[in-house]
């Protein structure tokens, strides 16, 4: 990688042994940069990403399309968590916690998933 943009299209396609070559001998200095996905197969790259994730640009815009422009991939997949998927905070104030008790009924949710797991335990295969 150069800051030279004319020289990075020059060397896009090459090893990254070979970018560096004709950097040096353009005279620029090579700028070590590392391009990564989490999972490639059958030319889809698959980005996966739990939490904030403030790069999503970045791993569309430069880590997809490099992989693309490289002929690497057709495609690039990024997954990323849904806020609704967040569990929510557990926070309680001074006057409410009187009632958490009340609000964490264990033995209601066990019972419900004892219930689920007798159902999958009546299923038969074969």
């Amino acid at each position: 990688m150069t800051k030279n943009e004319r020289l990075i299209r020059q060397t896009v396609f090459k090893s990254a042994e070979e970018q560096k070559a004709d950097i040096e001998a353009a005279g620029e200095t090579p700028i070590f940069s590392y391009n990564q996905t989490d999972f490639v197969k059958e030319r889809v790259a698959l980005e996966i990403q739990f939490g904030k994730y403030s790069f999503v640009a970045y791993d569309l815009f430069v880590k997809h399309l490099a992989f693309y422009v490289r002929d690497q991939i057709d495609v690039g997949i990024e997954v990323l968590a849904m806020k609704s998927l967040h569990p929510p905070a557990f926070v309680i104030d001074a006057d409410q916690h009187r009632i958490v008790d009340r609000s964490l009924n264990v033995g209601s949710e066990f019972a419900k998933l004892l219930g689920r797991l007798k159902i999958a335990g009546e299923q038969h295969h074969g």
